[in-house]
């Protein structure tokens, strides 16, 4: 079965850490199975997935800053986020890009299915 996406998914973002800036990975889960993972595909480096510890328990929130202390910095790289739909399951997917202009939405967008899975890239350079 097909997924359905709707929303905004741009394909990259540059990220300037030079100039303080950084990004917010956001999954917001409904739905009684789900499992989801946040891979740097570059290097293989698992940055968030369903068994860490959420930021809010109703609705179910998990939250992971990018980039942080001990993160690979390789450049450019994706960003992978893959998400399994077993039963009705529904991710709200957001990744907000954080810079002195202020905050700009690269991914808000809605997943939701019976079965199968997905995988949505987000290319990154960091300069």
């Amino acid at each position: 079965m097909s997924v359905n996406v709707t929303g905004t998914r741009k394909p990259s973002v540059t990220v300037r850490v030079s100039e303080d800036e950084s990004l917010t990975f956001r999954m917001t889960v409904r739905g009684p199975n789900f499992a989801f993972k946040l891979t740097n595909s570059r290097s293989g480096e698992q940055l968030m997935d369903e068994n860490d510890e959420p930021v809010s328990e109703t609705p179910l929130v998990y939250e992971r800053p990018w980039p942080r202390a001990g993160d690979s910095d390789t450049t450019p790289t994706n960003l992978t986020m893959g998400m399994s739909f077993t039963g009705f399951t529904e991710y709200h997917y957001e990744v907000i890009h954080h810079s002195a202009e202020g905050d700009d939405a690269v991914i808000d967008a809605t997943y939701s299915g019976t079965l199968g899975s997905h995988f949505q890239n987000l290319a990154v350079v960091l300069v």
